[in-house]
């Protein structure tokens, strides 16, 4: 026996609650197959309660319906808390053969909206949109840091490639504290590096309401590219007080480190900018910048000879810039104002990291608590570029002395777990990050110090 029931006249749907982010005023409409997915209609505005809520009347045996909610346009569709799509809902208004369904309100909470983005997010994606185009192609690419003990070849946290876009994702759940990563193949020998192949400092994130970080890979520590066929453009900035028509040319291995080279020289680009394309060598390339015979050639920023840079990399830009020259007097293009630089002159033992144009330096010092002198290794990272300004400082200190500091703000100082770096490389953590506050400060030297 089939039974038919007559069901009640009226369906209300219910909205909950909507994202906080929603504009003050703002009109919600229903959209479904039962409007041809109109998402703008008058018809199917939502009526808003004194408590706040929304609602809207529907007639009853309409039987299944699948239905969405906008703000009256498409970009601008309900989304889950991470701000993605969802798919549609769906719900049995009505009766229908061999049962009833008795729906007289059927509720909902909307997350967030498309179009502003997440509001709760339980999780993030990290989206890697570039590799080196040396990545083997078979090798799995891992993230590793903080929230797995640093584990680089954990089986749980493989990216995976996406047939849509091609890009890899990897879906973290939420943490409460900073989490610093990396990415790598599998092994610490096989960690990610910047563009010209030296190890980079750890990637942070704090969770809030983005729900995606994007992120390019530069290099692999193991892989040196050296591919011939490879065309690589540098974009080099010289200091201000460099004479107006002098030239500038990159001289290296390449070349058997003949400077002044014409097949070498640099294509000016602005009053300060130079530029030049070249292919890259077979096996890796070490280079500096002259403006034609030694004596010429590049300096750091308080006129002290550097290493030879290297290009060890399958970026196809590298942004350079250079602090001074050795020819020329170095208060001409000096970073420093004069009272940083009599600072300097008068304390021989201070320890004086490079600072650029725009940067503010601070002076502060560094104490130890020690019964007998001990050796320390630190690393320091300045904020900005040249040379990729990671500088090591190693000294023996003594009980009762003092070393002191000027840096630019946000510097960080980072110590390890060992008294200096091998090609073990022991795990380093971050001690601090100076700021103005640090202005005539004396700091512990023992947080630098390798542990007991």
């Amino acid at each position: 026996m089939v039974v038919f029931i007559s069901s009640c006249q009226r369906v209300t749907i219910e909205i909950e609650s909507i994202p906080d982010n929603t504009p003050a005023g703002s009109s919600i409409f229903v959209s479904g197959n039962f409007n041809l997915w109109d998402a703008g209609d008058g018809t199917f505005r939502m009526q808003k309660a004194k408590s706040g809520k929304f609602y809207l009347d529907l007639p009853m045996g309409w039987g299944l319906i699948e239905y969405k909610f906008t703000r009256g346009d498409w970009t601008a569709v309900e989304g889950d808390a991470c701000g993605n799509a969802i798919s549609n809902r769906a719900e049995h208004v009505g009766s229908y053969w061999m049962g009833f369904v008795r729906t007289d309100t059927i509720k909902n909470k909307i997350y967030s909206w498309e179009d502003l983005g997440a509001t709760r997010c339980e999780r993030i994606t990290f989206r890697i949109k570039k590799l080196p185009r040396e990545t083997p192609k078979n090798d799995k690419i891992f993230i590793f840091g903080s929230f797995n003990d640093w584990k680089q070849d954990d089986e749980k946290y493989v990216f995976e490639a996406s047939k849509k876009d091609n890009y890899l994702y990897y879906t973290l759940p939420k943490s409460d504290s900073e989490i610093e990563f990396k990415i790598s193949r599998g092994r610490w020998d096989t960690e990610e590096v910047d563009i010209n192949g030296d190890r980079i400092s750890n990637r942070k994130f704090v969770f809030g309401k983005q729900d995606t970080v994007d992120m390019d890979v530069a290099g692999w520590m193991d892989i040196n590219p050296g591919l011939e066929a490879r065309d690589v453009t540098f974009l080099v900035s010289i200091p201000s007080g460099t004479p107006p028509g002098d030239p500038i040319y990159i001289v290296g291995t390449f070349n058997k480190w003949f400077p002044g080279d014409p097949r070498y020289r640099l294509k000016k680009l602005g009053p300060n900018l130079f530029s030049i394309k070249m292919k890259k060598p077979a096996g890796e390339m070490e280079y500096k910048f002259v403006r034609g015979p030694w004596g010429t050639e590049e300096m750091d920023v308080f006129g002290n000879h550097i290493s030879n840079r290297k290009l060890r990399t399958s970026a196809d830009t590298v942004k350079t810039d250079i602090p001074e020259w050795l020819d020329i007097p170095i208060d001409q293009t000096f970073s420093l104002n004069r009272q940083e630089i009599d600072y300097i002159m008068k304390n021989p033992d201070v320890c004086s990291l490079p600072a650029l144009d725009e940067e503010t330096t601070v002076k502060f010092s560094l104490v130890p608590n020690i019964a007998k002198p001990t050796f320390f290794y630190i690393r320091v990272g300045l904020p900005s570029s040249p040379n990729n300004r990671n500088y090591g400082l190693v000294d023996l200190v003594k009980p009762g002395s003092k070393l002191k500091i000027i840096c630019p703000v946000g510097s960080i100082f980072y110590a390890c777990d060992g008294p200096f770096w091998n090609d073990n490389r022991p795990k380093e953590k971050k001690a601090f990050v100076v700021t103005t506050e640090y202005e005539g400060k004396t700091i512990d030297l023992n947080l630098l110090l390798p542990p007991k």
